[in-house]
């Protein structure tokens, strides 16, 4: 088992800082919390989340949340 396999990060080609917004992302947050928390504009935070849908193949925050944690854990078929 390739344990890169499983890391959301390697799989979707995420940056350091979209993975970051991506764990913002996934505590409940908004864009304007997303920037304040990381000390950047309101429009890169907008950008960034386009970006990361974009990478991830959707379309809103739900969807890309629920894709990111499901690629995090093998599935049951690739432990064995």
């Amino acid at each position: 088992m390739n344990p890169l396999l499983y890391d959301p990060r390697t799989y979707f080609r995420l940056s350091h800082r979209e993975t970051e917004v991506m764990r913002l992302l996934s505590s409940g947050l908004c864009n304007q919390e997303i920037a304040t928390s990381l000390n950047i504009s309101l429009q890169t935070a907008k950008n960034t989340v386009t970006n990361i849908f974009r990478k991830m193949n959707v379309s809103n925050r739900v969807a890309a949340i629920n894709k990111y944690f499901i690629n995090s854990f093998p599935q049951i078929n690739d432990v064995a």
